[in-house]
């Protein structure tokens, strides 16, 4: 078939990165770019779609060597790991809290406050060697747990002592 030429881009948002066509509006065969599914390419829309959406995003986004599909392969890595990482958060929690010490539960606290806001803060630095393309997202976001796994283990046996 030829190309409809009312499918020729009527406007383009370079930080959402898509386009509007009037491809719809004539029924024209070239209708996939402008599906709603396909307009997700930002970091806010991709925590809004279930996993078989955000599949089937970062397929299209790859296929089409969209350089935006780094938020929605975050997203993918960050559902999996975050359960571990509560999990990690919780062993170091209670490991720190079944020590005593004698000054008082206080350096206990702050020091589970102070893991905790520096989990964070590497989850977010691990981030970053994604968008700068220094790792792949799996690795970087796996990253923070196994140090986090590391640090959770020593706590614990050291707490058994």
């Amino acid at each position: 078939k030829a190309i409809d030429p009312n499918s020729i881009p009527l406007g383009y948002d370079s930080e959402a990165n898509w386009f509007i066509t009037m491809c719809e509006q004539y029924n024209s065969p070239y209708t996939s770019a402008t599906a709603p599914h396909y307009l997700f390419n930002n970091e806010q829309t991709v925590e809004t779609l279930n996993i078989r959406e955000l599949n089937e995003l970062i397929a299209t986004q790859k296929m089409r060597g969209d350089a935006n599909v780094m938020y929605a392969a975050i997203e993918r890595q960050r559902r999996v790991t975050m359960p571990f990482s509560v999990l990690i958060l919780t062993i170091i929690g209670v490991s720190l809290s079944a020590r005593k010490r004698r000054g008082g539960i206080g350096w206990n606290i702050a020091i589970g406050i102070a893991l905790a806001f520096s989990y964070i803060f590497f989850l977010r630095m691990s981030e970053m060697f994604v968008y700068t393309d220094t790792l792949p997202p799996g690795v970087a976001m796996w990253l923070p747990n196994l140090l986090y796994t590391v640090i959770a283990y020593f706590l614990y046996k050291r707490a058994c002592q």
